[in-house]
């Protein structure tokens, strides 16, 4: 009976849309302070919860805050007969006469409410305005976590021009995230032009028949196109002392192999030695025995022979292949670039770059020439109509590293110039991480928009913490608590600060798991005799004694 009572007093106070929740009490350049006073004794503000939003209408708009904090005030300390609640309430934004005329939402605040206004309960059709963004190019990606029937939608502009960044622990939804996001862009945009690095091979799947889908064994990608910097990092061993008097020989040999492949009669312009032209490997190889044999002293030619037993090594490694295969070289560069960048897209808008099968020795310069093409192309262009590209790089924290020595790999510093010119010449970059406090700081903080996913970790918490606007802190307290598929988002893609629920991907939507779950892979005796022969035959055939 109790519980009826105060359930019926609940409903008696809850107000409905557009009513009166309290009035103004103080004024701060970020918040205000609300006053709520109970109308019937025992009942409760319903609207009054943390993450709600409400409005306060002024003289020319009508700001929106969300609810902070809240705290109850007992009849002695209010001035009112009965017991009271004080809220605080973050400002985020306004609905105001744009320049067209219109009343349109808008963040930031230019007007601010004074002391006695009214707070009122926001009505849908301020939701839909504040979260729909109905005057942007938007997109559907989720659900408000406080009304299941609010859609929140993210401005794709302002998501890829302006770079984002997906950050979570171990488990918290990251790959799934970014599949709804993806799926969610490219059904709008069927003729997208996205590449993926995919250091698991976990979203083939996801993508199916939208996607082309690269690894190892399925493209060439030799040697030359690979610049200076990063055939350096491949072919040259030891302190840095041996380093430097390897890559000089490389420098010269490298150079004249190029010059020679086309010839005195149709060579290019201006060939330099990070010029992406063929050159004959054999020839390279020529070209330091002729270097070699000019010395006088035998001690000498120890970095000599170091670069020919590399060379050896890498064409004789099967794992190489798809790389230094120097049997028939031709410039099919043209060809490369085509069905990596999707132009055309012929119904495959996205590209996945699949690493899982490359060698771990190699993959920071397989990223490096990725990122690498991917800029160049859009700067050599010379103003052609070329389509904005979106690199997402997943895992990004193996080779985006704040680690001073990992951030002069070649691919850091490739991601590095995305992150700061990219949004010049058209090119967008994703950052997917589950450990954001060790990514680099000059590459995070170019990304305008954050999905923060659950953040276990106080490095990791204290680093999206710095990230998040001022009135976006209240969210902060909830990363390590949100479940898997909740996100706390804000950015420039976003209307405010909020916290989603991502939209439920179909079954064969999922990202590719690598293995069962523990419980259900031991319920069951592996039965074959020759697994592990087999497993033994694979990994002699791939890889090097």
């Amino acid at each position: 009976m109790n519980e009826t009572m105060n359930t019926e007093a609940r409903q008696k106070d809850a107000p409905g849309e557009d009513e009166p929740l309290g009035y103004v009490t103080a004024v701060s350049s970020s918040s205000i302070i609300g006053l709520f006073t109970q109308r019937d004794e025992g009942a409760t503000p319903a609207h009054i919860q943390i993450g709600n939003i409400v409005k306060i209408t002024t003289d020319d708009s009508v700001v929106y805050g969300m609810i902070a904090d809240c705290h109850t005030l007992e009849p002695e300390h209010c001035g009112q007969p009965r017991a009271s609640y004080q809220f605080r309430i973050e400002l985020f934004g306004e609905t105001a006469l744009s320049a067209t005329e219109n009343l349109r939402f808008k963040r930031g605040i230019s007007r601010y409410p004074t002391f006695g206004q009214t707070i009122h309960v926001v009505s849908r059709a301020d939701l839909d305005e504040i979260y729909g963004m109905p005057f942007r190019r938007s997109v559907e990606i989720g659900k408000l976590h406080q009304n299941k029937t609010i859609p929140i939608n993210v401005d794709v502009d302002e998501l890829i021009g302006k770079h984002f960044a997906i950050l979570g622990s171990t488990g918290a939804g990251k790959s799934c995230s970014l599949v709804v996001v993806l799926q969610a862009i490219l059904n709008r945009y069927p003729h997208g032009h996205v590449i993926l690095i995919d250091p698991h091979d976990e979203y083939k799947s996801a993508f199916q028949d939208k996607s082309e889908y690269i690894d190892v064994s399925s493209i060439s990608l030799p040697y030359w196109l690979l610049n200076f910097e990063e055939i350096t990092r491949v072919l040259c061993h030891g302190d840095s002392s041996q380093v430097d008097l390897q890559s000089q020989i490389l420098f010269s040999c490298i150079t004249a192999a190029k010059l020679e492949y086309f010839g005195s009669d149709i060579r290019p312009v201006n060939i330099t030695v990070d010029t992406p032209t063929p050159y004959r490997l054999s020839r390279v190889q020529e070209l330091i025995n002729e270097e070699m044999g000019r010395l006088d002293k035998p001690g000498s030619s120890l970095p000599y022979l170091a670069i020919l037993a590399r060379i050896e090594q890498l064409k004789s490694d099967k794992r190489f292949d798809f790389m230094f295969s120097d049997f028939i070289v031709h410039d099919n560069f043209a060809e490369i670039l085509a069905r990596i960048l999707r132009i055309p897209s012929n119904g495959k808008p996205i590209t996945i770059l699949n690493l899982a099968g490359a060698p771990g020795e190699i993959v920071n310069v397989l990223i490096s020439l990725m990122a690498r093409i991917i800029f160049d192309f859009a700067v050599w262009s010379g103003g052609a109509k070329t389509p904005p590209v979106l690199l997402v790089c997943e895992e990004a924290h193996r080779y985006v590293s704040k680690d001073e020595e990992s951030s002069m790999l070649p691919a850091g510093r490739a991601i590095a110039r995305i992150a700061q010119e990219g949004r010049k010449y058209g090119i967008g970059l994703g950052i997917v991480t589950q450990r954001p406090a060790d990514i680099s700081q000059r590459i995070i903080s170019q990304c305008n928009t954050l999905f923060c996913l659950r953040l276990t970790t106080s490095a990791d918490q204290d680093f999206v913490n710095t990230a998040l606007p001022e009135n976006g802190l209240s969210l902060f307290r909830m990363l390590p608590s949100l479940r898997t598929r909740d996100a706390v988002v804000v950015g420039d893609a976003v209307s405010m600060p909020m916290r989603i629920r991502f939209n439920m991907l179909q079954p064969n939507q999922m990202p590719q798991r690598q293995s069962l779950p523990v419980s259900q892979s031991w319920e069951k005796e592996i039965t074959g005799r020759n697994f592990i022969a087999d497993v033994v035959n694979r990994w002699r055939c791939t890889a090097r004694d």
